[in-house]
């Protein structure tokens, strides 16, 4: 019976010498496949940082292009900003009238979202332009570029 064992014990310890040099042969290449997996990972999400850049690059002259063909001939901006996220429109206008038409037109626009007429104020001494208005919202991003983020999601 003690040969026996001592005869099993020598089969596995080598049989476990086996797979540790097994072991050792592949752990250069794991470690290597896991590197490259992590660079994998930080590139898909420098792309999705440059996809949201582009994105938010072209929504701003879209943006822009709304506000200009929203802005009726009664009214001026005095303030436009725009960060990718938030909007904020302050401007004067002749009559409230004007103000009406400029808002309804910006809700239209399919990127500003939660659009709100904050504030509307008659400025004393102000013949010119007497309404002082405040608009602000939420910008939604480009369709595509938000498509191309979900499929990147989905990988």
């Amino acid at each position: 019976i003690y040969g026996g064992i001592v005869a099993r014990l020598t089969y596995l310890e080598a049989y476990n010498r086996g797979l540790q040099s097994a072991v050792e042969k592949i752990l250069p290449e794991f470690r290597a496949s896991q590197q490259v997996l992590m660079q994998r990972d930080d590139m898909l999400e420098r792309q999705k940082i440059l996809e949201r850049l582009d994105a938010r690059r072209s929504t701003s002259v879209m943006i822009l292009d709304d506000v200009a063909r929203a802005l009726p001939s009664e009214a001026y901006l005095t303030r436009l900003e725009e960060d990718g996220d938030k909007f904020r429109l302050e401007g004067k206008a002749l009559n409230n009238g004007a103000i009406a038409k400029l808002f309804e037109s910006l809700v239209k626009s399919e990127r500003l979202s939660a659009l709100a007429l904050e504030e509307i104020r008659l400025q004393e001494g102000e013949s010119l332009a007497p309404y002082a208005f405040l608009i602000v919202g939420s910008v939604k991003l480009s369709v595509m570029a938000d498509n191309a983020m979900t499929d990147r999601a989905r990988e």
